[in-house]
Formats: C-alpha cells, sequence, structure tokens
C-alpha cells in the first residue's frame, strides 16, 4: 500500500514539476480521484514538488485540489454554453 502511494506522489511530482518548468503557471489545480484522494496525497505531492522544482520557480505555484469537486466540469461547461448562446463574460 505505501510502496504504491509512494509511486503515485513521485509520478504526480515529476509531472507537475514538468509543467511548472515548462508553463509557469500561477496554480496546478488536481480533480477528479486525485483530489478525492487530497488527505493521502496533496501534501506529499507538495512537498516533492518542492524538492524538484528550479529555484526560479519554487513558492510561485500553487498546488491545489479543484475547488467544486465533481460539479466543476459540469460548472465549466455550462459556463461556456452560457457565455456563447447569451454572449455573457462568465
Amino acid at each position: 500500500y505505501q510502496d504504491v502511494l509512494e509511486s503515485i506522489t513521485e509520478s504526480l511530482a515529476i509531472g507537475i514539476t514538468n509543467q511548472i518548468h515548462s508553463y509557469d503557471p500561477d496554480a496546478v489545480v488536481l480533480g477528479g480521484v486525485i483530489a478525492e484522494l487530497d488527505d493521502l496525497l496533496l501534501e506529499p505531492v507538495r512537498e516533492k514538488v518542492s524538492s524538484m522544482v528550479v529555484a526560479h520557480f519554487e513558492n510561485d505555484c500553487e498546488i491545489r485540489k479543484v475547488a467544486y469537486g465533481e460539479k466543476a466540469v459540469a460548472m465549466g461547461a455550462v459556463a461556456l454554453v452560457l457565455e456563447r448562446i447569451l454572449n455573457l463574460s462568465i
């Protein structure tokens, strides 16, 4: 069990670090099963990313879980429809 978690956090940290180095985002937002396993994965992933990221990018990128959980995708889809059909800026 612990080996599996270690492998998952390592893989996530490598992927997130690569994204930070490539795109310099303000935040990386994790969703789906990863967000649901927040207590087990999020802090270890943050620690690993912090140890992997180049100093120039350190502390510039927040790693967090999606705010609306499973509803995030549906809410984004509704926002796109409203924006396109009603010409609203959301």
